[in-house]
């Protein structure tokens, strides 16, 4: 009997080889699991639990839907968690990553989906994972409202460094040229009010020429950075695209050939994608999928 890889202990405990390995290789995506339980069809945003062994965030690209959904390696639904005094207007991704204190049990939801651009402003919305334990509605410790730099944009990807905790946001582009912003902790763990992005360059997926003549081609749907912060997973609706990294993410690293290239033709819209808390398996979801999680494993 083949062991999903959420329910082997090496998923938790194992991480990424003390130096990178080169070429960095990917098995699969192979099927992990189909959830149970709520009919959840829009499945945007993935990140694996840092309390809960074993187990799984998700949420939907549903306005006003402002409610995570924990699951099981074997995709049983265990649990809905309500998040309140938040709007939920466009939750897009969801990453972990530390707290301001240095905790490592934050979920940081991006509220930043924009169709028509014409928000300058977007919030990440931050909660304290061990709250899930105490019940099944939630406050956020923190809510940044964040500035684009230069105009309105949509964006539906996130990820957060665990060494430094700056918040890293990608846009949306139809050409495929998408700016990568950032947070900084310093920034948002001690401002009040609005916080300015910081615009880091653009990165042009559409110049690899893995997706040409399909549709909504080269379009940025979610991202993670693996825990150790060497790899970062850019996903699109077909690929997920993975990158080695020398430190923090810049647009210079990102406009680098990728490490390895995922195919996701599988997931009719792929929009979720989440490193394992070892960093050696990258987990996806798509929406319209009939709830099913994949797996693509180091080997």
């Amino acid at each position: 009997m083949r062991l999903s890889p959420l329910l082997l202990p090496a998923f938790a405990a194992t991480a990424l080889p003390a130096a990178p390995v080169e070429p960095v290789s990917f098995t699969g995506p192979e099927l992990q699991c189909t959830l149970t339980g709520p009919l959840l069809d829009e499945i945007s945003g993935l990140t694996c639990s840092r309390i809960w062994p074993n187990h799984g965030w998700v949420h939907q690209d549903d306005e006003g839907d402002a409610r995570l959904y924990r699951f099981e390696a074997s995709g049983r639904w265990r649990q809905t968690v309500t998040v309140s005094a938040v709007p939920a207007e466009d939750w897009e991704d969801i990453a972990s990553g530390p707290l301001p204190d240095g905790t490592p049990c934050g979920l940081f939801l991006g509220d930043f989906g924009d169709n028509e651009e014409e928000d300058r402003t977007f919030e990440i919305v931050i909660l304290d994972e061990r709250d899930t334990q105490r019940g099944n509605v939630v406050a956020p410790v923190a809510v940044i409202t964040a500035r684009h730099p230069d105009r309105p944009r949509n964006c539906e990807a996130l990820a957060v460094s665990w060494a430094t905790g700056d918040i890293f946001v990608l846009t949306k582009a139809g050409d495929g040229r998408s700016r990568l912003l950032r947070l900084p902790s310093a920034e948002w763990t001690q401002r009040r009010g609005v916080v300015e992005a910081e615009d880091l360059g653009r990165i042009d997926l559409s110049e690899l020429d893995t997706e040409d003549g399909l549709d909504d081609a080269y379009r940025v749907t979610g991202a993670d950075l693996s825990p150790d912060g060497r790899l970062m997973a850019i996903r699109t609706r077909h690929f997920v695209y993975v990158y080695t990294l020398e430190g923090e993410p810049t647009a210079e690293a990102l406009r680098e050939p990728p490490a390895a290239v995922l195919s996701t033709a599988s997931e009719p819209q792929g929009e979720a994608v989440a490193f394992s808390p070892g960093g050696a398996v990258i987990l996806t979801a798509s929406e319209q999928s009939a709830q099913v999680l994949r797996f693509s494993r180091r080997p």
